[in-house]
């Protein structure tokens, strides 16, 4: 879908991808293989991502306003109703997965800042904190910073609705 926005795009494609093939693919996420995880974890932030960019215009390919509306609908009740409540168990799960859901969280926080509310709401700071700090590579004690979690954290605390002793409280400095 990133290389081909129209195949997702197409008046036809965008609803159902959303509202039918996210959905089950999020369903793969407790799978005990974890490259399963990974490939779907993968394809639902390519096909977020690529709905966010195209809202907001990123692409050649124009949509209208309604259809801006529509997409945006499906992907706040998507992220909101299905994602968000499993984030606590997708953070848990080895990288790459983690960092594909915060990549998927920086793009809704960009788009639109009500998800910080929804963010806090499932109490998910301490969780965003947690993956501040990623290995490189599986096994190995290389840490490097995550930007995902970077940026979420900066969105939280930007808005007001995280302060800065908060996040001291939970060991970020």
């Amino acid at each position: 879908f990133s290389h081909n926005p129209n195949l997702l795009l197409h008046e036809k494609q965008r609803s159902i991808v959303i509202r039918n093939l996210l959905p089950s693919l999020i369903q793969w996420l407790d799978a005990s293989n974890g490259n399963i995880r990974v490939l779907c974890m993968k394809i639902s932030c390519d096909i977020l991502i690529t709905v966010f960019h195209a809202i907001g215009g990123k692409f050649e390919l124009r949509l209208s306003q309604e259809a801006c509306d529509e997409l945006a609908g499906y992907a706040m009740k998507f992220i909101g109703e299905k994602l968000l409540p499993l984030y606590k168990m997708i953070v848990k799960q080895e990288e790459p997965v983690p960092q594909y859901a915060l990549k998927i969280l920086c793009a809704a926080l960009d788009f639109d800042r009500a998800y910080v509310h929804s963010i806090l709401q499932h109490n998910l700071l301490r969780d965003v904190v947690r993956c501040l700090y990623t290995r490189t590579r599986v096994g190995e004690g290389e840490m490097s910073v995550s930007t995902h979690a970077a940026k979420v954290l900066c969105h939280l605390v930007k808005g007001g609705s995280v302060k800065m002793k908060d996040l001291h409280r939970l060991d970020v400095s």
